[in-house]
């Protein structure tokens, strides 16, 4: 979902909540359980796990109590972090563009040409800095391109770009931008997680140095995955 509301959004919300009542009235008239024994259900799959540090189990368990329940369990809420996704064919350095409109193009290309996504998703990306403004640049020097998941995702993905000279994307508080993530989610839930990590990322200026420096695909992977708390390039430049 966007960040901007439309009325498309709050009919969908609308719609979702009304879905999870009656899902839960029917439950309630099957098996006579109520709305306590649900959460009290919650409470104790979160203290068997409080020990790991093993998410997909726990969730596992959430959306095996979510489904005896009979309600809607949303898989994507299970999704790979940003170490899973970091992949050397969806690294560009050295980036040379006219303007914004072609870094975001830029930005684009190789998740297009690894059929992550189709043609449509960089021109939806533009259209919505042309009508809402360069919101995307979230940092200094940083911007992280992203659109709906309806406008051309065909999966979960991630591409990182250094520009060559960086470029004016029209805010003034971060402008010029070095570095272009383009983020590609295919829902809402990943979108959140890839997105909160990328904003880890851009928030630790040390970080964002050393990616600026970097020269090659290897040193700019083994910056991210370092902090991702992930198994790290330890090998190259």
């Amino acid at each position: 979902m966007s960040p901007f509301f439309k009325d498309e959004d709050t009919a969908l919300i609308q719609t979702t909540i009304a879905q999870i009542a009656k899902s839960k009235q029917r439950q309630r008239q099957k098996h006579g359980a109520t709305n306590e024994d649900f959460f009290r259900s919650i409470v104790e799959i979160a203290k068997a796990n409080s020990k790991s540090f093993m998410l997909k189990p726990f969730m596992e368990e959430l959306a095996s109590l979510f489904k005896k329940h009979q309600l809607p369990v949303y898989e994507g809420v299970i999704q790979p972090l940003l170490a899973e996704l970091m992949s050397e064919d969806h690294i560009e350095l050295n980036v040379r563009a006219a303007n914004w409109q072609e870094a975001i193009y830029a930005a684009a290309k190789p998740l297009e040409r690894s059929g992550a996504i189709t043609k449509n998703y960089a021109e939806a990306m533009i259209a919505s800095v042309h009508e809402y403004g360069p919101y995307i640049v979230l940092a200094p020097g940083v911007a992280i391109a992203h659109a709906r998941p309806e406008d051309g995702v065909n999966e979960l993905s991630v591409s990182f770009i250094q520009l060559a000279e960086p470029i004016p994307f029209g805010n003034p508080d971060n402008d010029p931008v070095f570095l272009v993530i383009c983020l590609a989610a295919s829902d809402s839930f990943s979108h959140l997680k890839a997105f909160r990590s990328i904003v880890k990322l851009i928030n630790d200026e040390q970080r964002l140095d050393a990616i600026k420096a970097a020269t090659s695909k290897q040193s700019l992977t083994r910056i991210v995955l370092n902090e991702e708390g992930e198994k790290a390039y330890v090998d190259g430049p």
